[in-house]
């Protein structure tokens, strides 16, 4: 058995660096499906990001305890609007549906988790498209991939847990015309720089999975 984690904190650190730039409120929240290893990972590095962009950004996490209740997640993410967030970042599986929902009609932005959320919306609702400013992705081709090659070339190590972050290519955020619209060009030259700083290993991003 080769098993497979992702270093989600440092796509996540570039995510939060893009909400505090972009919030006029000095508030941007998360809502969490549950306070467990796996989400917390999102959790430290969205955080740590954005205290890196503005440090006096307030940072309000809510817990919905499921991660299949879109109505529990829009309750949440409207009663942190109603305190001035005005960036949403659900990690909660369909519970964060009801949250994006909720950035859709109060007309605050959002980010989506683990797939392009923008892309899935522009078909069926463009409306809900068009407030999620990125999302920040898990590649699990990517990591497929480099398990099987691993295998073939005789690196992977069966019967261990794999990192995999962003300069494995596992990990990144979307940067889509949504990310051009709401995030100014020096941000997103930021951004980029923050991006190789991590891959290179000089800037180091908090984890909570080792």
């Amino acid at each position: 058995v080769y098993s497979i984690q992702y270093q989600t904190s440092e796509a996540s650190y570039l995510a939060g660096y893009a909400a505090a730039s972009v919030s006029e409120s000095g508030k941007i929240g998360t809502i969490l499906g549950a306070e467990g290893g796996p989400i917390l990972e999102f959790t430290v590095g969205f955080e740590q990001g954005a205290k890196a962009a503005n440090p006096d950004i307030e940072v309000i996490q809510s817990v919905a305890n499921s991660y299949s209740d879109p109505a529990k997640g829009k309750e949440l993410a409207l009663a942190q609007i109603q305190q001035g967030v005005d960036v949403v970042f659900p990690i909660a599986g369909s519970t964060g549906i009801g949250s994006l929902q909720a950035a859709r009609d109060e007309g605050v932005l959002a980010i989506g988790v683990d797939s392009d959320q923008a892309a899935l919306f522009a078909e069926t609702d463009p409306a809900q498209a068009e407030v999620i400013m990125t999302s920040v992705l898990k590649n699990v081709g990517q990591s497929i991939f480099l398990a099987v090659e691993g295998t073939i070339n005789g690196t992977t190590e069966y019967g261990t847990v794999g990192l995999f972050g962003l300069a494995d290519g596992a990990v990144d955020i979307v940067q889509d015309e949504n990310f051009e619209k709401y995030v100014p060009e020096d941000v997103r030259d930021e951004i980029n720089e923050l991006r190789q700083q991590i891959i290179d290993g000089e800037l180091e991003v908090e984890h909570a999975i080792d």
